[in-house]
């Protein structure tokens, strides 16, 4: 009889032990899946539906694009930038403007923080919108999408953009003052496979249709396949859709141009 209460009280000693240690244990961080949407993406996106963890990719690619900025803008000579910039929109530097870049770090100033402010808030602001276009999508096609999961559908899909920030962030360490920022893109139609004119009405659109889009349409469409169990369709054209609205309202701009 003793050994059967000590038996007991052994048993429930390590229950309770062991739904202490659940209660403290700190929420498990799923960094491996950080290499997993590369190289096996399906089990990744599909445990995004039932367990989101979307503000982790997006928190990463903010980062990493936010110091590809921040160090472009520190070592770009910031009167170059200003003059190019403005000759390629076709303006002419007013004599207050001038001034202005001539005043020691003015023009630097004028320059670094806003475009690195800028360039975290939008890239988490462009996540943000791409997460409502699912729960939108969701709504439209019967399937059940949460923010936050349209956030992780987001996140996820838009991984292989980090790669871009990385090879830009590489280019500038051995960048010249005189680097435009285009000349850092390599994943990007030009200058990837044409070098247009900087006065062409197709330069913006060349220059920011990254080949990365492409994986990211497949990773988005992959992941709303396994949540709708649908067929690749309507999964290729939720996921496509984003993209091509953005790159027709381009090539409409050019053609009217």
């Amino acid at each position: 009889m003793i050994g059967w209460m000590l038996a007991q009280a052994v048993i429930l000693a390590k229950y309770m032990t062991s739904r202490t240690a659940s209660r403290n244990r700190l929420p498990e961080i799923p960094l491996q899946d950080l290499t997993d949407i590369f190289l096996q993406p399906g089990p990744v996106l599909l445990r995004q539906y039932e367990k989101p963890s979307g503000w982790l990719p997006v928190i990463l690619l903010a980062v990493v694009g936010t110091l590809f900025v921040y160090l472009y803008f520190s070592k770009v000579d910031p009167e170059f930038f200003i003059r190019t910039t403005m000759e390629r929109a076709g303006d002419e530097l007013t004599q207050q403007q001038a001034d202005a870049m001539a005043a020691p770090g003015g023009s630097s100033a004028m320059m670094l923080w806003p475009s690195t402010i800028g360039a975290a808030l939008g890239s988490v602001l462009m996540m943000c919108v791409l997460a409502l276009y699912f729960l939108l999508a969701g709504k439209v096609t019967g399937l059940a999408v949460a923010f936050k999961q349209g956030l992780a559908l987001a996140g996820w899909s838009s991984m292989p953009g980090i790669l871009a920030s990385l090879l830009g962030l590489y280019g500038t360490l051995s960048m010249t003052p005189q680097t435009f920022i285009d000349a850092l893109s390599y994943t990007t139609l030009d200058p990837m496979l044409v070098q247009l004119a900087p006065d062409s009405p197709w330069k913006s659109l060349a220059g920011s249709f990254s080949f990365l889009f492409l994986w990211s349409i497949g990773l988005a469409a992959l992941g709303w396949k396994l949540w709708s169990r649908g067929g690749w369709g309507t999964a290729i054209s939720i996921a496509a859709l984003p993209y091509a609205l953005v790159f027709g309202f381009q090539a409409a701009k050019a053609l009217l141009a």
